[in-house]
């Protein structure tokens, strides 16, 4: 059962549904559709970040500055990290705010999926990051479960 009711599941969600990112851009979806206020969304959002969004960025620069890639990939990706965080330590707790960085996020993730898993390799140290204790989806303990209120 759809956990949303009227909100339709999309095909993209369903596919990658593995990817911490994306089920925390589902959260604030559902979040933007039950009109939960913004100051439980955006504590939600500093939880996600401080705890595992903010770790994982970090792993995967590490592993682009270690690896050969093309510089308008890496560039391309760096970009993306630094919106990003820009978007997740911002000081407006709105709802615009909120909004730009579920797209922001959202589009990093299918970059990332598209653009850096197709060298076999790269993939293989990329996995290494979900293995690290410091990159676990730790969002899943988080108190306010606004996404499962009916």
């Amino acid at each position: 059962m759809n956990p949303t009711g009227k909100i339709k599941e999309q095909k993209h969600y369903r596919q990658y549904a593995g990817h911490p990112a994306l089920h925390f851009c589902w959260h604030l979806r559902i979040g933007f559709y039950r009109s939960v206020g913004t100051e439980r969304m955006w504590a939600y959002t500093r939880f996600f970040y401080n705890c595992y969004f903010s770790h994982y960025l970090k792993a995967r620069e590490e592993i682009l500055a270690d690896y050969f890639l093309d510089a308008t990939v890496k560039k391309q990706a760096n970009t993306h990290h630094r919106a990003l965080r820009r978007l997740f330590e911002s000081r407006q707790p709105d709802e615009k705010s909120l909004g730009r960085l579920e797209e922001r996020l959202e589009a990093f993730v299918f970059f990332e999926r598209k653009t850096l898993s197709k060298e076999p390799s790269l993939r293989r140290r990329t996995n290494d990051v979900s293995r690290n204790p410091k990159v676990i989806a730790l969002p899943l303990t988080w108190h306010d479960r606004y996404w499962e209120l009916e």
